[in-house]
């Protein structure tokens, strides 16, 4: 990926109980299709505005399209699968994730033809 097309995560807030992120988006740039494993989240905008496109966790097909601008909020459960992605192609974006339980040791899957627990195998090596 190209550096200029990618995010940053920014740890806010973590505890037992809930993770806090702040993202920065640059122009472009686009997350892996993904779940949060066992947590639940929500997505508020703070600036910019950001794509959410949300895929069946069964079959894998695409489902919706949703254009999130500042002020806007999406919430997560453990059956969304979706990419984010900031479409401006010139304006930094910005999102606050908060996710509970915390996403950390949980496992994140990823759409690459078929669900693999990516963060799992890298835990267990």
């Amino acid at each position: 990926m190209d550096k200029d097309k990618t995010y940053s995560r920014e740890i806010i807030h973590l505890d037992k109980e809930m993770e806090i992120v702040l993202i920065t988006w640059q122009p472009d740039a686009e997350s892996m299709p993904h779940d949060h494993g066992e947590s639940s989240g929500m997505v508020s905008v703070i600036s910019g505005t950001i794509v959410e496109e949300t895929f069946d966790k069964v079959t894998k097909k695409f489902l919706a399209s949703s254009t999130l601008k500042a002020g806007d909020r999406t919430f997560e459960n453990k059956d969304t699968i979706h990419i984010m992605k900031n479409p401006s192609s010139g304006e930094v974006a910005k999102t606050l994730h908060v996710y509970i339980p915390p996403l950390c040791g949980r496992g994140i899957i990823y759409l690459r033809g078929t669900l693999e627990k990516t963060r799992e195998a890298k835990e267990s090596r």
